[in-house]
């Protein structure tokens, strides 16, 4: 259930934002604490509510904007709960007489300092229905340990990984027993908050539960990822009862390694920078994939990870449709996984394949294990009649898209350019080749081809044949 936090400053914008968040929330958390001193109209606020209501005053001490004694607060919580709000939000340290029936009690961490085992004592020994504890994280690997640990406390524990690399504890909370999870309607009110609208339509209607299965995208960065809109579209589509997160993390093998065990985890997508390290750490390789020595997929096999390269197949299908490759020169800018999985796979095509990269050592060792040919730094890159020039760097993607990394001596009428850049979809590198009347591929294509074969890894063919590509790309868009 989708819990929608309102943070404003009186009471007629509170009962605008609940008439508002409504439609899409079960529940409305109305933060007291907020509202400018004299602005509080309780009685208004309960007589008015949409949906159940939980009322929070949070102190500072606890990350909140109450600018009042601490025994008006707790009067003011007191004053909520005899008045009939359905749930009141109290801390771990504040003491209060109230039905604990109605009561949440939590603590946060907004320094990610405090031990979370002295945490979870101090939540247990307080009287309540649920429990709650928010801990700031700087990676998805401490956030799937704690909702692992919340799962298994007695009493149905909220918890809540602040920070961008926690954002799965907001999309997989009742996964860990949680009874609900947090959205923002209007400004976010903790790190990492998801907007109401943007989990609500990643979530499309979807119940999480404990059976739930799960998937997400390693990388570091990863916000700028379209997949958990897609693959959350997909799965609302098709009623498939599984969540998509993204998993900012420096540790890809730590999150294969807590997850190989359990089998709801179906699989990750891998994105920079860790498409090769990650290959290291899977139990075995597809015949691609070890051929190429990157992987951007990785399924469950019973319980070994398997780690596969549906960018190859990907890059190899759009641009087999676009020209014959056999016998064609084919230009790679980069040397990291998406440009060694370009390389392997237009080499597996017959194609004459050449690799640019701005650091020699990365791309002559690229050429050596591919058997393909290092042709000099980025800015060497110059066009030569007929070929394929692929950026598979990262160069141009959101937020710095005003760059290219290779200027328009690159492109020639003849030429067909393909970036695997897809956010934004058209980017400078295309654009230069637009001017120089080159035919252009986006990264697009390429997204939602290895999109496809992802689908079909971890649902089956079945599955994956029942969107279109059209419909792919369309959902793929609607997340920019």
């Amino acid at each position: 259930m989708l819990c929608a936090t309102i943070l404003e400053s009186s009471t007629s914008a509170i009962l605008t934002r609940m008439a508002a968040a409504s439609p899409k929330a079960d529940l409305l958390e109305v933060r007291a604490d907020a509202v400018a001193p004299g602005e509080l109209d309780l009685g208004a606020i309960l007589a008015r509510r949409p949906r159940p209501v939980v009322f929070t005053c949070r102190p500072t001490r606890e990350g909140g904007l109450w600018r009042g004694t601490e025994e008006e607060r707790l009067a003011l919580l007191r004053a909520a709960h005899d008045a009939g709000a359905d749930w009141i939000d109290v801390e771990w340290d504040a003491r209060i007489e109230v039905d604990p029936a109605r009561v949440i009690v939590s603590r946060h961490d907004f320094e990610g300092a405090l031990d979370i085992e002295r945490v979870l004592a101090s939540l247990r020994d307080r009287k309540a229905r649920y429990q709650k504890l928010a801990v700031l994280v700087d990676d998805a690997r401490a956030a799937l340990a704690l909702m692992a640990r919340a799962a298994r406390e007695a009493r149905p524990t909220i918890a809540i990984a602040m920070g961008f690399p926690g954002v799965a504890t907001r999309l997989m909370a009742e996964r860990a027993g949680a009874p609900w999870t947090y959205a923002a309607a209007g400004d976010a009110a903790a790190p990492g908050q998801l907007a109401l609208e943007k989990m609500s339509s990643l979530l499309a209607g979807r119940r999480v539960t404990r059976a739930t299965r799960a998937l997400g995208v390693l990388g570091r960065p990863v916000a700028h990822s379209r997949s958990p809109a897609l693959m959350n579209a997909v799965f609302g589509t098709l009623g498939v009862d599984a969540v998509y997160s993204w998993l900012e993390t420096q540790e890809p093998a730590a999150i294969l390694a807590a997850t190989r065990a359990d089998p709801s985890w179906l699989g990750f997508s891998v994105t920079i920078p860790h498409k090769e390290t990650a290959a290291k750490a899977c139990d075995r390789l597809s015949a691609g994939a070890r051929a190429v020595g990157a992987i951007n997929t990785v399924a469950r096999s019973g319980e070994e990870w398997v780690g596969h390269n549906t960018d190859a197949l990907a890059v190899r299908s759009v641009l087999s449709r676009a020209t014959r490759l056999e016998g064609m020169r084919a230009d790679i800018l980069g040397a990291g996984g998406a440009a060694r999985a370009a390389a392997w796979a237009l080499r597996e095509a017959g194609a004459k394949v050449r690799v640019f990269d701005r650091t020699p050592e990365r791309g002559k060792r690229l050429a050596d294990d591919l058997g393909v040919e290092y042709a000099g730094p980025l800015a060497s890159c110059r066009a030569q009649g007929p070929g394929v020039l692929v950026n598979a760097t990262s160069v141009g993607m959101t937020p710095a898209e005003d760059a290219s990394p290779v200027g328009p001596e690159a492109f020639g009428a003849e030429t067909i350019a393909l970036d695997l850049v897809y956010t934004p979809e058209k980017t400078r590198f295309l654009r230069l080749a637009e001017e120089r009347v080159a035919r252009t591929i986006t990264g697009m294509e390429i997204f939602v081809a290895q999109a496809r074969a992802q689908l079909e890894l971890w649902l089956g063919k079945h599955v994956s044949q029942r969107v279109s590509d059209e419909w792919l790309a369309e959902r793929a868009r609607r997340a920019s």
